[in-house]
């Protein structure tokens, strides 16, 4: 894999249980810099970050030159599920969801039973595949194989949350609280 690909990270923002549109920040990054920004607002707890994604990066200019797209999580704004193996399909891009815990289907089972949709958003925490363990870190992806993973996570950050996904949760919890704070 090449050294200098563009990768874009994202992560949504915080909020609370009265916000019903959550922020969601994605960083394109390459070879140590940012160069460039997108936004878009997903449903906290809905079903339309997968939409709101593809729309985000096919609208950007930066479409064509991004080779990887990094999530922190298929989780976005609450229970709100991205669908990444149709991320993968729609935009010909591999995507790679990291979180520092290991997922568990039963515990996101339990929290998305609370809601009315919650079996089309459990199809999609199954179809996301098993999170495969990369140091103190765990991956989900669509579109590359754990080998493509761990190369590409070795150029953004190796065993640490990738820089992309880092800076987009600096920039989104800034934006929201006035000042940046927590972790990716």
């Amino acid at each position: 894999m090449k050294s200098g690909i563009r990768a874009l990270g994202i992560d949504d923002s915080e909020f609370s249980g009265k916000q019903r549109e959550v922020l969601v920040i994605g960083v394109v990054f390459r070879s140590g810099l940012i160069e460039g920004v997108l936004r878009t607002t997903v449903e906290r707890d809905g079903l339309d970050s997968t939409e709101k994604i593809l729309r985000m990066v096919k609208d950007s200019k930066f479409y064509q030159q991004i080779r990887v797209i990094m999530l922190n999580s298929i989780m976005m704004a609450g229970l709100n599920v991205v669908d990444i193996k149709k991320l993968n399909e729609e935009l010909k891009i591999p995507i790679i969801a990291i979180t520092r815990k290991r997922p568990s289907k039963a515990r996101v089972k339990i929290a998305l039973m609370n809601l009315t949709d919650w079996k089309e958003k459990y199809k999609l925490v199954v179809s996301a595949g098993p999170p495969y363990r990369l140091g103190n870190l765990y991956m989900q992806f669509a579109g590359i194989n754990f080998d493509g993973a761990k190369e590409i996570m070795d150029l953004f950050g190796g065993n640490k949350i990738p820089e992309p996904i880092r800076l987009a949760h600096v920039i989104a919890s800034g934006v929201v609280s006035g000042e940046s704070h927590g972790r990716a």
